[in-house]
């Protein structure tokens, strides 16, 4: 968030600067994601410090300074993006950076990469530890560049298919509560090069692994910041009136959590525990009115030209109703955790005591365990290691 707020503040003025942190902190996709322990979220971040940089060192030539710190952070960015999750650490800014070069017919950005100490800053960031893994595990390099990248994408061994339309219910759910702006973002000139490489930044992420084999919701996540940077100016640029009506998407959404609160005896069935459905709802209740209040906020200040404190009360008071959601809905987390599981049990605490998995894995037992597990006539994607 600092870097699109810092980047867009760069390119459009502080205020548009301030408004990209405002929106991208009540964004929802990256609000949840934010609490998931996942690799998606660390690739996110490390492909959004290549974005920034790639932007403001093209800024930097365009102003004479073709030497800019900036290009060389977006290789550092591409650095990380490889150690976590690979090739599509290179895969995104390079197509992205092949087709929009393409589309402008306009190659000035490749003289600005700084190849020489670019490509060094790069080595020295991934290779030391591909190294050792590779020395210690004679298969890594197959499995993980071949497996886990191509047969992956290509095929649906790992049962994570889905239509290609799989990913559009959260991107449109996920950008909330900006959703119905996503049409303003489409508005870019192909002159303008900041706004037209994040458009085909955004719509290569999502072609991209709509296509895959592969489909897990937090994939796309990486689009969520360049439609961040995009939305700001859209923003700035958009009427009083337009963001009044904008506002009316979220605001009929969280209407309908409101009525699950109202219905909440009908709603919580018998076949859930009572305590923590109502829980769930009694939060989505909250969050409701919480953000209808912030609705009416904005509306009164858009309408006294108050167009910053507007977002930054949609902004913020989406973000506390995201994560009131999460608290409310951590009752049946729990659930499905095996945290009172191993309290239950307190000798498998004892490290002379082994701890054996039959037939399943659940990726919670270690972590409370804070000891490793046996696993017993499992194999899943464990078959690597096993083998």
């Amino acid at each position: 968030l600092g870097l699109v707020g810092h980047t867009a503040s760069r390119l459009w003025g502080e205020r548009t600067g301030r408004i990209a942190l405002l929106t991208g902190a009540g964004t929802t996709w990256l609000v949840l994601n934010s609490h998931f322990l996942s690799l998606d979220a660390g690739l996110c971040a490390a492909l959004t410090l290549a974005l920034c940089g790639f932007l403001l060192g093209q800024q930097a030539q365009a102003e004479g300074r073709p030497r800019s710190s900036w290009m060389l952070a977006a290789w550092a960015g591409l650095a990380l993006a490889v150690l976590s999750k690979g090739l599509v650490g290179l895969l995104i800014p390079g197509a992205v950076l092949v087709l929009h070069s393409l589309w402008r017919l306009d190659f000035r950005i490749w003289r600005a990469m700084r190849w020489g100490p670019g490509l060094l800053l790069f080595a020295l960031i991934t290779v030391p530890w591909f190294w050792a893994v590779s020395a210690r595990n004679p298969d890594f390099a197959w499995f993980f560049f071949v497996h886990e990248h191509f047969d992956r994408y290509l095929k649906p061994d790992h049962n994570r298919s889905g239509p290609a339309w799989y990913f559009l219910p959260f991107l449109l759910l996920g950008f909330l509560p900006w959703t119905s702006a996503l049409p303003w973002l489409t508005r870019v000139r192909r002159s303008d090069f900041a706004s037209s490489f994040l458009l085909l930044w955004a719509g290569f992420v999502l072609l991209f692994f709509s296509i895959s084999s592969s489909k897990l919701p937090s994939y796309i996540l990486p689009m969520f910041p360049a439609l961040v940077l995009l939305l700001a100016p859209a923003i700035e640029r958009a009427s009083q009136r337009a963001l009044a009506w904008h506002l009316g998407l979220p605001a009929l959404l969280w209407l309908g959590g409101g009525l699950a609160w109202l219905l909440a005896e009908r709603i919580a069935g018998s076949d859930s525990d009572p305590v923590v459905a109502h829980t769930l709802l009694n939060g989505i209740g909250l969050a409701s009115a919480l953000f209808l209040s912030a609705c009416g906020l904005a509306w009164w200040l858009l309408r006294r030209n108050r167009r910053l404190l507007a977002v930054g009360v949609v902004g913020i008071s989406h973000c506390a109703c995201v994560l009131i959601g999460l608290q409310a809905h951590n009752g049946y987390g729990l659930q499905k955790s095996s945290a009172e599981l191993v309290q239950a049990v307190p000798e498998a605490f004892d490290p002379a005591v082994p701890v054996y998995a039959v037939r399943s894995y659940d990726q919670t037992l270690p972590f409370y365990l804070r000891r490793p597990v046996t696993l017993v006539d499992y194999r899943d994607e464990f078959s690597f290691g096993e083998a």
